[in-house]
């Protein structure tokens, strides 16, 4: 019988002491909080996410910035994606702002207008700006350990030269293993942490992506900005959150 009573006495204590102890900490700072749980926020359940690579290709924006003519565009426009190249980066304000999926990256004289550090430099702040922006490094020296860093930061590398067949191998598994809602939520959430966003605040902002995939609407970045009041936080949230809607809101 004690076995019984303790068996349904625990559950019972823990609501009552998890109900005095949030009452006390909503007195205190007007929100609320579970002290045995952590809610957990999951966007990806209200969707199905798995998309087949011939319709990925269909959203999918790459482009491949190298100085020099070897990339074959051709073919991959052939072969159903969406792709541009480029001499050297001559828009950062489009590939900061998450305006395309997939960045091919050189290292050497495409970006010296920009950094020092060349296409090492543009790719270190693309990946500080937005963590889920999928770049690959292209490039011939990868036996040189002065770029190692290049490599490291990059998704996936590429060595020049390298056939059409090789670089479609790659660039169709980074589609398919990278290009997930669950993944680019995942850096949503992550960064609400780093600036220590409640969880009734990130439950509002979920609904607002929620509502947004739904529709087949853009989302209401004035709405996100009232639920954290940040702005440096709503800069660093735009690039992926973009990306989200661009991609995986109800065509």
């Amino acid at each position: 019988m004690n076995e019984i009573v303790t068996g349904i006495g625990f559950p019972i204590v823990v609501g009552v002491v998890n109900f005095v102890a949030n009452k006390v900490y909503t007195q205190f700072t007007g929100d609320e909080r579970s002290f045995f749980w952590k809610k957990k926020i999951h966007l990806i359940d209200h969707f199905d996410s798995r998309t087949d690579l011939e319709e990925l290709k269909k959203r999918l924006k790459i482009v491949v910035i190298d100085d020099h003519d070897i990339f074959p565009v051709q073919p991959f426009t052939d072969a159903g994606y969406s792709i541009e190249r480029w001499n050297t980066v001559k828009d950062y304000s489009k590939l900061e702002s998450g305006a395309y999926d997939i960045i091919v990256l050189d290292i050497f004289d495409v970006a010296q207008h920009l950094s020092e550090d060349d296409g090492l430099g543009v790719l270190d702040s693309l990946k500080k700006k937005n963590p889920a922006q999928i770049i690959i490094a292209y490039s011939g020296h990868s036996f040189d350990l002065s770029k190692q860093r290049f490599w490291d930061l990059a998704d996936e590398k590429i060595v020049k030269p390298s056939s059409f067949l090789r670089i479609k191998d790659v660039m169709d598994n980074v589609v398919n293993q990278r290009f997930t809602l669950k993944r680019y939520w995942e850096v949503v959430l992550d960064t609400l942490e780093e600036y220590n966003v409640d969880e009734k605040a990130i439950g509002k902002i979920e609904t607002l992506f929620v509502n947004a995939l739904s529709t087949g609407r853009e989302l209401n970045w004035g709405k996100v900005a009232e639920i954290v009041h940040n702005q440096q936080l709503i800069i660093k949230l735009m690039p992926v959150g973009n990306l989200i809607t661009k991609n995986f809101r109800k065509k």
